[in-house]
């Protein structure tokens, strides 16, 4: 998992192995941040979670 997170980053195996895991994790947060992983998402509606939970589509196209 972590080669494979540092591979999405673009870092090879070995760059990897080198960085400790602060540097990796500070790699990590800088990759989501760019990513536009900081972008909170809504929690559902009570309608919403309602329909989760039945089992129903919330797409209505």
């Amino acid at each position: 998992m972590i080669y494979g997170n540092g591979a999405a980053m673009g870092f090879a195996p070995d760059q990897v192995d080198r960085m400790s895991f602060w540097q990796f994790r500070a790699c990590i947060d800088g990759f989501n941040k760019a990513n536009g992983a900081e972008e909170t998402i809504p929690p559902p509606t009570d309608a919403e979670f309602d329909a989760l939970l039945q089992g129903k589509s919330l797409n209505v196209d």
